[in-house]
């Protein structure tokens, strides 16, 4: 499998998603819930959910991030919960103070994504319709949950970073992840980089 050389060995993968066809060996598939009142990143909120039988020190990266370098440096964080903040990112326009979660790195203990404790348990327990009245995107959500979460881009200087900001001339020297807020998304990016580590 491509991205196993980024991760330790013990590391396993887990793909939640609604169509596991095509997926590479390895990579255990796990459904979505069948939800009439979720749609797109809101169905973030089910990792943090019991159902979703997570356990341990759980890394989090959305389909459209771009695996460069090796991850094992973030073996070191111990905290509770750390994403990633939209300042670093160019893309990000007008929401320079809140998160983007495209990385999400936290412990979900002996099982359920949020170990069963507040406040993360919350994300996926506290979520409503009212919630999603009010709020635009999950990560506002996040923001109000979690407002004390870490920074990833503070935690691991130049190990996350922007296409659109940092990658004019490909990935720089120490990067690990490539994120793609807003646009170009990975498939509408042309790169022999993206080739090599996406397609």
């Amino acid at each position: 499998m491509a991205q196993r050389r980024w991760l330790p060995e013990a590391a396993k993968f887990v793909c939640f998603t609604d169509d596991a066809k095509g997926l590479e060996a390895g990579v255990e598939a796990r459904p979505l819930p069948v939800r009439d009142d979720w749609e797109g990143w809101w169905f973030k909120a089910y990792l943090f959910s019991r159902e979703a039988q997570l356990s341990g020190r759980v890394l989090y990266l959305d389909l459209d991030t771009v695996i460069v370098g090796p991850l094992s440096p973030l073996l070191a964080y111990t905290g509770a919960f750390a994403t990633l903040a939209a300042a670093y990112f160019q893309a990000e326009e007008g929401v320079a103070d809140g998160f983007n979660s495209s990385a999400m790195l936290w412990d979900a203990g002996g099982g359920g994504g949020g170990g069963g404790a507040a406040p993360l348990a919350a994300l996926h327990d506290a979520l409503s319709p009212s919630v999603f009245r009010c709020l635009m995107r999950w990560d506002h959500w996040v923001e109000m949950v979690a407002p004390g979460a870490h920074v990833l881009q503070e935690l691991f200087p130049g190990l996350f970073v922007d296409f659109r900001g940092d990658c004019k001339d490909g990935p720089p020297a120490g990067a690990a992840v490539v994120c793609f807020p807003r646009y170009p998304k990975p498939h509408e990016a042309s790169a022999e980089w993206i080739d090599a580590n996406w397609r």
